[in-house]
């Protein structure tokens, strides 16, 4: 009863492959106040690569929640705002995860993916890679300053994320101001953790 259940998948295709996604969540007979939620992402560095997503629910109970790609007694579920973040959010980590392991990785790659997370940072229009460094990634060094490198924010974009960042991730805030500091001004002139 009332249970929440996350299926999460991440994948790459590349050239001409074929990925498959089968995921099963089965809302059991007694499982009444339940949410099933299922999130496949996968980074696409073909156009020729192809990516299918069969998820099921099974439905033991009429009072359950399901959200994610699939349909529920035949109704689909639309892309709320908030599966629409963590499927971007999804996809800038695996950008990033690229990124920052450049074994093999082709110049236009790596140049796809810079520009991908570039066009969803702090003050574009969709800020997923944002929000995957502010939700997700906050308390590590390593991912913040990936993110700090490969992005370059600049002095306005930085003290935007400076004041998007509570004072319970201070790493994140400190790593943000030292940034700023070192590259345009005084360290403690935003010094508010």
């Amino acid at each position: 009863k009332k249970t929440v259940c996350d299926m999460k998948t991440h994948g790459t295709a590349k050239d001409d492959t074929t990925k498959t996604y089968r995921g099963t969540i089965d809302m059991v007979k007694g499982c009444a106040g339940s949410k099933g939620n299922e999130i496949e992402t996968t980074l696409l560095l073909s156009p020729k690569a192809v990516v299918k997503a069969a998820p099921i629910i099974l439905c033991g109970e009429e009072d359950i929640s399901y959200d994610g790609v699939g349909s529920v007694d035949g109704e689909l579920p639309g892309e709320s705002a908030a599966y629409l973040k963590e499927v971007g959010k999804n996809k800038a980590g695996l950008s990033f995860a690229r990124l920052t392991n450049k074994v093999y990785i082709k110049n236009e790659t790596e140049a796809y993916l810079s520009d991908y997370l570039l066009s969803r940072s702090k003050g574009c229009e969709r800020e997923t890679a944002w929000y995957y460094i502010l939700e997700d990634r906050y308390d590590d060094s390593k991912a913040i300053d990936d993110y700090l490198d490969i992005i370059k924010p600049d002095a306005d974009a930085l003290k935007a994320m400076i004041e998007d960042v509570p004072a319970s991730k201070a790493l994140l805030k400190s790593k943000l101001i030292a940034h700023k500091s070192g590259n345009m001004g005084d360290f403690f002139d935003d010094l508010t953790i």
